[in-house]
């Protein structure tokens, strides 16, 4: 019986081929696109957590406007 549905299956996508290769192409952007949102919300949320006291760590920004540009720097911290 399994091997009817394979024959059945493989008959279906010869006979669809664009529908296939559309299905297809959205199937692989759809998960490699989860795929890199897994990945970067990972990589955001595991900053600096090797800090003994990483839910005390803060980083000081600032906003300097200059002549007309608006820029974001960041304060660089002491070595201890």
């Amino acid at each position: 019986m399994f091997r009817h549905y394979i024959n059945l299956s493989i008959r279906s996508l010869m006979l669809k081929k664009g529908y296939f290769i559309i299905n297809l192409l959205g199937l692989t952007i759809g998960i490699t696109s989860f795929i890199l949102i897994v990945l970067w919300i990972k990589a955001e949320t595991s900053y600096d957590n090797f800090h003994k006291n990483a839910g005390n760590l803060y980083r000081v920004d600032y906003l300097l406007y200059e002549e007309g540009i608006l820029e974001q720097h960041s304060a660089s911290g002491s070595l201890y």
